[in-house]
Order: C-alpha cells, then structure tokens, then sequence
C-alpha cells in the first residue's frame, strides 16, 4: 500500500512537472532564435521528466519501494525509454493507417457486406474497428512499453521470445485494460463533465470544478500506477 501511494503521486506530480513545462513550449513564441532554442530545451524538458517519472514508477515497483536509488538509476537509465517508444509509435502509427483505410473505403466495406449479406446498417463493424483502435493505442502499447522499459531497466536490452510472450500475456493485458478502463477511461468520459443541476457559476462553481478535476487526475494516476505494477511485477523472463 506505502508503495502504491508513493508511485500514484510520483505519477502525479511527474504528469503536472510536464504538463507544465509542455504547456510553456506551447506558449512560448518562436520569432526569433532564441526562442526557439528555448521551445527547443522546453519539449526535451518535458520528454525528460516523462521518461525520469515512468522508470521511476518502474524499478520503484520491481525493487519493492520508492527510493532515492530507484531515481536515480532511472535517471541512468534514461536511453532506455527509446525502445518502448518507438514500439509505441510505431503502433499508433500502424493503427491511425488502418483507420484512414477503413474511413476511406468505408462505402465499398457498407456496399460488400449489403451484397454478401443483406445488411444495410454495418455501423457496428465501424465502431469496434474505433474501439479496438483506442484499445491498442491506450492500453496494449502503453504495457507492451512498459514491459520491455523494466526489461531493460533491469537486465539490459536482449530481446527474447519469452519478453515478447510476457509484454503479450493475455490475462496481464486484460487486467491493464480492465485498470484503464475502470480508473482512467471512466473518470474522464463520466465523472469530469459531469455537472450537478442547480450548481450556479461563481465561485462555488470553480471549486467544484477543481475538486473534481483533482479526484479524476488522482484516480488516473492510480490507475497507470497499477498499469506499471501489472507491467513490473509480471514474471521475469
């Protein structure tokens, strides 16, 4: 539970550090360059403390606890985050293409399943084509990532058939699905745009605004820190 608590708000405080240096790249002219050095310094700024937050969350999971050493071995071992990286950009990547192919020849998919099968409404094919898209994008890369982060957190970059296997565990990927779905999916679509009738603007309004976000934000970190635990604690390969 120490543990738990621990890296929830290590995710937490690391998701605003970079939000906020994220949000001055954005607000930070480029007219001349200096100032596009400084957006420059800006955006690794942010990429850094990502990359710092997430091995920290990591090895404080697989070492049993937060520690000073745990930060700073994921410091050191900042190279690390670029494989997981590139898996997951390369499967947005792959993703968002079958996305655009399906939306483009959708009326030819429509027009193939009216002749084959009579039906005139396939908008459910199209909707778990989104679904399955989301669910890769946000669930499935984001472990297989973190997976093979621990793996070379912890021994090194040698890729084996059983880490391919591990980071594709059925019964781990459904429990990240089932954390992300319940804690972070959840939250976000039900809980923050929820406003109770009667609730008038002022400052009451503010305040519950902010009470809100704070309870959704706290809850997404728990989740991705439960993400990572499910991540770290699967079985050493």
């Amino acid at each position: 539970m120490r543990t738990l608590l621990a890296t929830t708000l290590v995710v937490l405080a690391g998701a605003l550090a970079s939000a906020s240096i994220y949000w001055g790249f954005l607000n930070t002219p480029e007219s001349t360059a200096w100032m596009l050095g400084a957006s420059a310094v800006l955006l690794v700024a942010a990429v850094l403390v990502a990359a710092i937050t997430i091995g920290t969350v990591l090895l404080a999971w697989e070492g049993g606890g937060l520690s000073r050493q745990a930060i700073v071995d994921a410091i050191r071992g900042l190279l690390a985050c670029i494989p997981p990286a590139l898996v997951v950009a390369v499967v947005w990547w792959l993703v968002l293409r079958g996305e655009s192919w399906v939306a483009i020849y959708s009326g030819q998919i429509s027009a193939w399943f009216i002749a084959r099968f009579n039906w005139s409404d396939v908008g459910w094919l199209f909707r778990t084509v989104e679904w399955v898209g989301l669910w890769l994008r946000w669930v499935v890369a984001p472990f297989v990532a973190l997976v093979w982060w621990r793996a070379i957190l912890v021994r090194g970059w040698r890729p084996t058939r059983g880490l391919f296997a591990e980071s594709l565990h059925p019964v781990r990927v459904l429990a990240a699905t089932a954390i992300v779905a319940a804690l972070v999916w959840l939250p976000w679509t039900q809980v923050a745009p929820w406003r109770p009738r009667g609730l008038a603007p002022g400052t009451m309004e503010l305040v519950f605004v902010g009470a809100k976000l704070g309870i959704v934000a706290l809850l997404s970190a728990l989740g991705w820190s439960l993400v990572a635990r499910t991540a770290a604690l699967s079985r050493r390969s």
